[in-house]
């Protein structure tokens, strides 16, 4: 299960401020920073049938690696206090060895686990093609806190992320920070992005860089 907060920021500029300052966190681990190339295409059938049921196929660059990732159904939520910013949904990471995948992957990529299984019966025959793609740089530290109250812990990753999405011959550019849980409290993790949140003038990223895409390409 995915958790993480998206911001949106106003500028390259700010971006810059926002990671220069986060190396610096009084909670960040030794090491940890990180700049990685990222370059995503998402697939779906040509009607789209896959995101109509709020599911998501990518295949992506991650530096070095190359992951295919479903994610499907998902939610945002008040309860914890992140509002618009929180984004909660499953999802499936699966090493890829075959460069070929990132331009055509096999249907059946997610093997026979469940959600492999409901995409293999929504495609039918149908292939998967590429409906849009990212590109970004990601620059990322992992932050580790004590939890609100004082017992436990939260540690999360910090990212920003600067670049662009790109569907057909339209584009638009991405400059969001990302804080995902990895581990702990996630009560602390939204007061981390309500900090954030308030220092910088940051705005709740309401919409996947997915859900961004596919209203790109569609005109909406």
């Amino acid at each position: 299960m995915e958790i993480e907060l998206k911001y949106l920021i106003n500028d390259e500029r700010n971006a810059e401020t926002i990671w220069t300052e986060l190396q610096s966190h009084e909670g960040v681990v030794d090491g940890s920073a990180e700049e990685k190339l990222m370059h995503a295409v998402y697939f779906d059938a040509v009607d789209e049938r896959l995101s109509k049921e709020k599911i998501a196929v990518r295949v992506r660059r991650e530096g070095e690696e190359l992951v295919a990732t479903c994610k499907w159904g998902g939610n945002q939520r008040d309860a914890a206090g992140g509002g618009d910013a929180v984004h909660i949904r499953p999802e499936l990471n699966v090493p890829v060895a075959d460069d070929s995948w990132f331009a055509a992957p096999p249907s059946d990529l997610f093997g026979d686990c469940e959600i492999g299984q409901r995409i293999l019966e929504l495609l039918g025959d149908e292939p998967l093609v590429p409906l849009l793609e990212t590109k970004f740089i990601r620059r990322l530290v992992q932050i580790r806190m004590a939890a609100v109250g004082g017992e436990g812990f939260l540690l999360c990753e910090a990212a920003v992320d600067t670049g662009s999405i790109v569907a057909g011959t339209k584009s638009e550019p991405i400059c969001e920070l990302e804080l995902e849980l990895l581990a702990g409290d996630d009560r602390t993790l939204m007061d981390l992005g309500a900090e954030l949140e308030a220092r910088y003038g940051l705005v709740p990223g309401k919409k996947s860089k997915f859900a961004r895409g596919k209203a790109l390409r569609n005109g909406k």
